[in-house]
């Protein structure tokens, strides 16, 4: 009995003592490799593309949300191909997070945390020279759902990456439909969006049509889902083709187990001259209220930045998607301001 209790307390160490080590975070400066617009860093082999003027000293960071590739974003790289004052003055990039799109999986990780993928970002700018090296660009980042989350750690960890540098890298901080942490009564999470995570992992065994469905479902209002859902099939059917359940399952175990304080988070984006707050009313997945929360502590920590609040749009989850004319207006016009 005492041999057993022994032989099941040594094995249990053991399992707990390798999720620990493929969990930590190891050094992600380590960059080996450049080619067919991915780096690989010491852990991840990262996807990314760029569009606009490689020449411009305004470049825009896009960072997507939970579970999915770089394509939410394809409204605004549209825009930007589209418009040549924004074409000539901005370079844009958009990452596949570690797990999603085509960026690889990592089989041995239990859990993709918001370190890691904030690490992953910063690695790609190293590599592409956007900061480091007595660079001098003006950087535009923007963060999506989970997306807000990854540059909230990565504003939160700046200093202590580059202790050397005065100011930060970053001119403006845009957060769409996100929140600080899901340990608050403001971001907790919502019983709708537990029950879309269960058909998320149901729905892997329907067809890739039926999981659009569900999907658009909850991340657009219902009327542009009923007015757009041939289109919306036709825009998406790619992202959905590249879906990686367990990529998804370990971000969704980084969201949980992220916190970050109200005091950490008010005096992370001091440095931060601008900050763009948005928020949407049909949300079925962040709680609006994140918003109002994250302005009020913004504007409570007597910095001489600027905090724009907006909360005029009324769709679902996905604004850049559903109402990309008004979101994309609003974004290009304060980055090129």
């Amino acid at each position: 009995m005492f041999l057993g209790v022994l032989k099941l307390s040594f094995f249990s160490i053991l399992i707990l003592g390798l999720l620990w080590f493929y969990t930590y975070p190891l050094n992600f400066w380590e960059v080996n490799k450049c080619f067919d617009s991915s780096i690989r860093n010491a852990r991840a082999k990262l996807h990314y593309e760029r569009f606009g003027n490689p020449n411009a000293t305004t470049k825009m960071i896009l960072v997507i949300g939970l579970g999915t590739g770089w394509g939410w974003w394809q409204k605004q790289v549209d825009f930007l191909l589209q418009n040549s004052t924004c074409y000539n003055n901005i370079e844009m990039l958009v990452l596949d997070n570690r797990g999603t799109g085509q960026t690889e999986e990592l089989p041995c990780q239990f859990a993709y945390t918001m370190n890691d993928m904030a690490l992953d970002t910063y690695s790609l700018l190293e590599q592409l020279n956007w900061i480091g090296n007595n660079t001098n660009y003006n950087l535009h980042i923007v963060g999506q759902s989970m997306g807000g989350l990854i540059l909230n750690e990565m504003v939160r960890i700046e200093k202590s990456l580059f202790p050397n540098r005065e100011k930060s890298y970053f001119s403006t901080v845009t957060l769409q439909n996100t929140f600080r942490t899901t340990w608050s009564s403001h971001g907790f999470v919502m019983l709708d969006t537990i029950i879309f995570f269960g058909k998320t992992i149901f729905s892997r065994f329907l067809s890739v049509e039926k999981r659009m469905e569900i999907v658009f479902q909850q991340m657009f209002s219902p009327n542009h889902v009923t007015t757009n859902f041939t289109q919306l099939m036709e825009t998406y059917s790619k992202l959905f083709k590249r879906d990686q359940l367990f990529g998804t399952i370990k971000q969704t175990l980084g969201i949980t187990l992220h916190y970050q304080s109200e005091q950490s988070f008010m005096e992370s984006y001091k440095r931060i001259p601008k900050i763009l707050l948005i928020s949407s009313k049909i949300d079925r997945m962040v709680r609006g209220s994140n918003t109002r929360h994250m302005y009020d502590l913004l504007t409570s920590n007597n910095s001489n930045h600027t905090v724009i609040l907006v909360k005029e749009f009324e769709n679902g989850h996905i604004i850049n998607a559903e109402q990309h004319e008004t979101f994309n207006e609003f974004l290009f016009s304060n980055i090129l301001e």
